[in-house]
């Protein structure tokens, strides 16, 4: 989407004001810088859940066995959430 953008721009850009308006190349330029920040955006969207997504980690602090196993494929877990239980192996 970016190319195109970028693509129609430069397009636009080219031609004479016999051929196209300066109010239309204006449009087109402006387009282009929208979807320059929006990729922009997601890419500092996409290090950010790549961050986050290292720095998760899921720890027991006993051994055990998992029980109340509240989550299903697609499902997200946000943190302070109950989501498993551990009964202590020790325990039983």
């Amino acid at each position: 989407m970016l190319k195109v953008k970028r693509a129609q721009a430069t397009r636009r850009e080219a031609l004479t004001t016999l051929s196209t308006t300066t109010e239309e190349k204006q449009v087109y330029s402006g387009s282009a810088t929208i979807a320059e920040a929006a990729y922009s955006t997601a890419q500092s969207q996409l290090a950010q859940a790549e961050k986050n997504l290292q720095r998760t980690q899921v720890r027991s602090p006993v051994n055990g066995y998992v029980t109340n196993l509240l989550m299903r494929v697609g499902d997200y877990a946000t943190a302070g959430s109950t989501n498993i239980s551990v009964v202590d192996a020790a325990s039983i």
